[in-house]
């Protein structure tokens, strides 16, 4: 037998891009193949026998038996078989190609020719010889391949399917057969595999579509009037056999169908598609049909059903009217929850089919009755000013000028009053709830501190008593209570708060003004009853529990070496495991160096001069100071010990001028040494200055300088000319130097000169750095040359 062939669906290998088509996601490029292939199988077959005439053989064992076979006692059998397939897939199907084939089982004598033919009956009733049904169509042979018998056996199926197809059949019977001239001779008879198989490629058209809308109402369903917005037309368009089908809507005036006007796309198969007529493509007061239908490579499906619907682009002219008994727009009226009913009125405006408002920024659209008015019930959620927006709607669904309606809503929300007003936490209060103006209070709805919702029935008098158990360490507790009327809305929220004894340990220090990096001592103590423990953390270190005593105190010492400031965060803990509020502490601790003062050398100050002594005085605003180790300018440190009065002084004599540096620290009874003090002073320069009888001179001149000493206790000069050897200058009874200086034989330029005064202790000032300007002429230029000694 011959196996089954699987159902495939060809569907081509297309690039896809993906594209929404009315919401849908589907895919364009270059279009899908519009056929599918599949493969069909008999549901039936049979064979008739000459021998006996009336006797039907349905679905019986074995192969199938084409033309003549010897039998018992030499008779010959003579057989037809036939195979019936269903051709319910294929209606509506355009059938493009198709191949029936099928393996060649048994074979008499393989030197005769095959010539087995295979035609389309007219019935698919089971036959017998004696009621053959009329053989209508026969098949073109596609022949066999190699072989005897032969794999396989095929033959043109197209024409006969598209015949059956046509004609609207459901099955089709085809039979197996030897020619006339053959049919009875032995030599011919073949055997097939009864498991024929017809390979079909066929296209099926789109199919009408259906559910169609202008504006999203169905189309026959009530006369349709397109506004300002213009048209938008959607089908549900389906192709039985492609994911992707094109779609064509047409439309035209009513009055003229010859003026069509086609919108072509692409659609999702099985999907709603759309398309736009805009509002400038029509026109004012005019009525227009259109239809749709889908289409693929090979065929183009129906029409749709005609839609039509007219047009009006004029909108209601003028402002509809609001009016409220419930809440007119003077006075505070009602409540929140509170509902009130609003009437509008087309106030002469004609055409007024609705309207549409605006509240609490929701846009509703409410029809009007036949009187031309609506009614609507509101319920406002908040008091004070509310505001309702109204406009009038014609039936092509544009809304015309907008009118603005203020009222105002009388507060009503509930009262809340809670006993007592400030609760140690892991207490309790008692919080009565009441009206708060308009509205029947059937329950209250609550919540604490923002946590779960809890509804509780209102009594006969519309109050209403809650526990609140306490637990937040928050300095409050909020209490937010809405009432629910008798109308199944509620009001806006009124509500308390419960301020909180959080129970915070109160903390004490010992010393209260403790000295940096020294040890505090701290107690915690709590008004919570039944404390177990407190947690502290210090300064951001992990947090540490320790237990409380007998007193419900504990007791703990801690340091913060290095810093001017630390931190405490303490919390207790009851036996119950209640926890309280935290208290923060802030230890303020005294810095621990010393203090530098010099009159002379003012901190950050020019004074004093190069060569000029200074005192420095060292001192401590801390007791048990026994010495100073200081140091100038990154020099070897050196240690001095306290006076009676814990403070030191040392004379220190600058030798450069500009920025000096003293760092001191001090030394306590217990050893501990303080932070270091940097004191910065800047000595002023005490250089001499000159003035000499020339301007500028050539080599071989003689020029006279005289020096001023700005040193105090100066009592002589030095100089050095060109980096040469130094010159003392004796010092003048008027305090002046003069020097008789000879100039080399030297380049023109700057000749340098470096002067300093000395002090009676031989100390030198900061250096004068000046310049001698030397010149060349003609007649000097060959001078010999004279070297200062």
């Amino acid at each position: 037998m011959g196996s089954v062939g699987s159902l495939c669906r060809a569907v081509g290998t297309v690039a896809l891009a993906a594209v929404s088509i009315a919401g849908v996601a589907v895919a364009t490029a270059a279009p899908a193949s519009a056929s599918a292939i599949s493969e069909i199988q008999p549901v039936s077959w049979a064979f008739v026998d000459s021998t006996v005439p009336h006797t039907r053989f349905v679905q019986p064992a074995g192969d199938m038996p084409v033309g003549a076979f010897a039998g018992q006692l030499g008779v010959t059998h003579e057989y037809k078989s036939y195979v019936t397939f269903d051709l319910t897939n294929y209606k509506r199907s355009d059938v493009l190609t198709a191949q029936m084939f099928t393996d060649e089982t048994a074979v008499t004598d393989c030197t005769t020719a095959r010539d087995t033919q295979v035609w389309m009956t007219d019935t698919d009733t089971a036959p017998t010889w004696a009621n053959q049904p009329t053989e209508n169509v026969q098949l073109p042979s596609e022949g066999g391949e190699f072989g005897c018998p032969s794999p396989r056996v095929a033959w043109d199926a197209k024409a006969a399917l598209q015949q059956a197809v046509a004609a609207g059949q459901n099955k089709v019977t085809f039979v197996f057969r030897m020619p006339d001239a053959q049919q009875g001779d032995l030599s011919f008879g073949r055997r097939y595999d009864p498991v024929v198989h017809i390979t079909v490629n066929d296209n099926k058209a789109p199919l009408k579509p259906t559910q169609l809308t202008t504006n999203g109402i169905d189309c026959g369903v009530k006369p349709l009037v397109v506004g300002l917005s213009g048209a938008t037309l959607t089908a549900f368009i389906t192709d039985p056999d492609d994911v992707i089908v094109n779609d064509e809507f047409d439309w035209w005036p009513a009055a003229h169908p010859d003026q069509r006007t086609a919108i072509k796309g692409v659609a999702a198969s099985g999907h709603t598609t759309q398309t736009e007529i805009l509002r400038s493509q029509l026109a004012d007061k005019t009525k227009y049909a259109w239809q749709v239908r889908g289409s693929d490579q090979l065929d183009t499906g129906p029409w749709s059903q005609v839609c039509t619907f007219t047009t009006d682009f004029t909108p209601p002219a003028v402002v509809p009217t609001v009016t409220s008994t419930d809440y007119p727009p003077t006075g505070f009226n009602g409540g929140s929850g509170v509902p009130g009913k609003f009437t509008f009125s087309p106030n002469g405006a004609t055409g007024v089919v609705g309207y549409r408002y605006i509240f609490d920024d929701i846009v509703q659209d409410v029809p009007a009755g036949p009187d031309g008015t609506a009614t609507v019930q509101l319920v406002p959620r908040f008091s004070f000013s509310n505001q309702l927006d109204v406009s009038s709607v014609d039936i092509a669904g544009d809304a015309g000028p907008e009118i603005t309606y203020q009222f105002d809503v009388a507060f009503n929300a509930p009262k809340v009053t809670c006993t007592p007003a400030t609760v140690v936490i892991g207490s309790s209060a008692t919080c009565v709830l009441a009206p708060g103006g308009a509205g029947t209070v059937v329950s209250y709805t609550y919540t604490v501190d923002n946590g779960p919702a809890t509804t509780v029935p209102a009594a006969s008098d519309g109050t209403a008593s809650i526990t609140v158990v306490v637990n937040s360490t928050n300095v409050f507790e909020p209490v937010s209570v809405t009432a629910n009327l008798s109308t199944n809305t509620h009001t806006e929220p009124g509500g308390a708060n419960i301020f909180v004894d959080t129970g915070a340990p109160t903390v004490t220090q010992t010393p209260d003004s403790p000295i940096e990096g020294q040890p505090v001592q701290f107690t915690f103590q709590t008004d919570l009853p039944n404390v177990a423990s407190y947690t502290y953390q210090w300064n951001g270190a992990p947090a540490v529990t320790v237990p409380a005593g007998s007193d419900g105190t504990a007791t703990v010492t801690l340091t913060a070496p290095g810093q001017v400031s630390a931190e405490l965060d303490v919390s207790a803990t009851t036996a119950t495991g209640l926890v309280s509020g935290t208290t923060t502490q802030f230890v303020s601790y005294q810095p621990n160096q010393p203090t530098v003062t010099s009159t002379d050398y003012p901190e950050d100050f020019p004074a004093g001069g190069t060569t000029e002594p200074g005192t420095f005085t060292f001192s401590s605003s801390l007791p048990g100071v026994v010495s100073y180790t200081y140091a100038f300018d990154n020099a070897a440190p050196t240690t001095i010990p306290a006076g009676s009065d814990g403070t030191a002084s040392v004379t220190f004599t600058p030798l450069t001028d500009n920025d000096h540096t003293l760092t001191v620290t001090s030394t306590f009874t217990d050893g501990t040494v303080s932070d270091q003090t940097v004191y910065d002073f800047i000595v002023k320069s005490v250089a001499p200055t000159m003035s000499c009888d020339k301007p500028s001179a050539a080599p071989g001149d003689v020029v006279t300088c005289t020096f001023a000493a700005a040193q105090p206790g100066a009592v002589s000069y030095v100089y050095s000319l060109n980096g040469a050897t130094e010159v003392d200058v004796p010092k003048n009874p008027d305090g002046t130097g003069p020097a008789t200086i000879t100039i080399p034989n030297v380049p023109a330029g700057n000749l340098p000169l470096t002067v300093w005064s000395v002090n009676g202790a031989g100390l030198r000032s900061d250096p004068l750095q000046t310049a001698i300007l030397v010149t060349i002429t003609s007649s000097n230029a060959q001078r010999p040359s004279t070297h200062l000694s």
